[in-house]
């Protein structure tokens, strides 16, 4: 029996791998969930024993994840949102809310379409409560794989077995650009006019600067980003701040215009797409369908007023 015992890891040993990731330190991770200091490094040990790998390296007192740890960590971390999922659930069915959706969504689409969705349908239930989880797309194909959400919004989706895109839908490219611009003054804009201003571009690895990087290169321009960052959102901060103009989906142009900037038609053809991803045999709630229904009702009106100007 004591051999059967030592072949199992607990979840306490998980908590506190996890809190050493986080805080960076044994001793800290320690404080943080009120044990000692010689218990917590035990946990650790023990660990590392069960999994035959070690988590860290250990010098002058110092510990530090091996790569190993971080491709822990982050199924350790699903396992956790899953947990806490659970709680706020009992809390809600408690206080007689109806946990009815839980969606897992790009960045880019659960500030603007998705929160215009929820809204839609949260209209129409008062009594129900939905969770958004903005991560990004292979995160979202994970939840919903796992159970830990009900309906992903995603990049095109790519096959994972056990998920099916249900809808394709996508939007035009619009360019942004500060209140007041010169370009704002015509109905359109080209690619050509964006080598004469300061560019705010993306992320390398990021889907819309391949796309630039692909466009820059097939049509013999030179633009070249003044500034490069990750989120659409950050994008047209920037761009507010007159640091230059940018390249984004028509649903963040939206927001940008919102908050006082422009936004004109660009010469682009290819479009800003995406996935409403759910489990291949998960039957369809009434709530999810409606919700669904919304996405696809504010995606089709954004690309009638953006193709007609």
């Amino acid at each position: 029996m004591r051999q059967c015992y030592r072949r199992m890891f607990t979840h306490r040993q998980i908590e506190i791998f996890r809190a050493v990731m986080t805080h960076g330190t044994v001793s800290a991770a320690a404080d943080a969930l009120h044990i000692s200091q010689p218990a917590a490094s035990r946990l650790i040990r023990d660990l590392e024993q069960h999994l035959g790998m070690a988590l860290f390296e250990r010098s002058h007192g110092r510990v530090n994840p091996t790569p190993g740890a971080f491709d822990l960590l982050e199924e350790v971390n699903r396992f956790f949102i899953s947990l806490d999922q659970v709680e706020r659930t009992a809390k809600d069915i408690a206080h007689g809310r109806r946990v009815g959706l839980v969606v897992a969504s790009m960045p880019a689409l659960a500030t603007t379409v998705v929160a215009d969705a929820m809204r839609i349908v949260l209209e129409r239930h008062l009594d129900l409560s939905i969770r958004i989880m903005s991560v990004t797309t292979i995160s979202a194909l994970r939840m919903i794989s796992s159970q830990a959400a009900n309906i992903g919004i995603a990049s095109p989706y790519r096959d994972i077995s056990g998920l099916i895109a249900i809808r394709q839908l996508a939007v035009p490219y619009m360019c942004i650009l500060p209140h007041d611009h010169e370009l704002a003054s015509r109905p359109a804009v080209t690619l050509k006019d964006l080598e004469r201003y300061p560019f705010i571009g993306y992320s390398k690895g990021t889907a819309s600067a391949e796309l630039i990087e692909r466009l820059v290169r097939e049509n013999g321009l030179d633009i070249r980003s003044r500034i490069d960052v990750h989120l659409s959102q950050m994008v047209s901060s920037f761009v507010l701040r007159d640091l230059g103009i940018a390249i984004v989906d028509a649903f963040t142009a939206r927001e940008h215009i919102r908050a006082g900037g422009e936004a004109r038609p660009i010469d682009i053809q290819a479009k800003f797409g995406f996935s409403i991803v759910m489990r291949e045999m998960a039957k369809m709630t009434r709530i999810e369908h409606e919700f669904i229904s919304a996405v696809e009702t504010l995606t089709a009106a954004l690309k009638a007023v953006s193709d007609h100007g």
